[in-house]
């Protein structure tokens, strides 16, 4: 069975001081779930903030929750730093975003049935490769030539998207 959690890289709130946050190693994944605690949420937020709540024209620093907060709606587009993470329950293979991949790009995976390839990040480099009916799923292939690990496998047809299946 294939799990898929949206996730979200926990941010280093050593000095973030505008509302809770859980204890978290920063620059981890963190799912993004229902079962999160109000801490967790928190970290969620905190990352948010501090990707999408720049100084910007007016050149301050924020003054407060309510100022990063507002700040944060009035972005154009989030940026969230994290993506999707695919783990296959019988080969106990992972799959997780790379550095600079964002979960806002998660859309970009619904164009994998149509054999479109999508960037994952790096470091490590996760890759999509089409194979016959079938999608692997590499866990690093930083060089494109030769990924390494155990890739998983999974039949286009299984796909969002695909006959019988509808997209999110």
């Amino acid at each position: 069975m294939l799990i898929v959690n949206a996730v979200l890289e926990a941010p280093d709130t050593a000095a973030f001081s505008f509302w809770p946050t859980a204890d978290l190693n920063p620059y981890q994944f963190m799912a993004v779930s229902a079962s999160m605690s109000s801490r967790e949420v928190g970290s969620a937020l905190a990352m948010l903030v501090g990707y999408n709540a720049r100084i910007g024209d007016k050149d301050r620093p924020l003054s407060g929750a309510s100022d990063a907060i507002g700040r944060l709606l009035d972005t154009d587009k989030v940026i969230a730093p994290g993506g999707l993470r695919v783990h296959d329950t019988q080969t106990k293979v992972t799959v997780q975003p790379g550095c600079c991949c964002g979960l806002e790009d998660w859309r970009e995976w619904l164009d994998v049935t149509d054999g479109d390839s999508l960037w994952l990040g790096h470091d490590p480099s996760p890759r999509v490769e089409h194979a016959d009916r079938l999608v692997r799923l590499w866990p690093d292939g930083a060089d494109a030539q030769e990924a390494t690990g155990q890739p998983i496998e999974i039949a286009v047809g299984d796909l969002p998207g695909t006959t019988g299946h509808h997209a999110p």
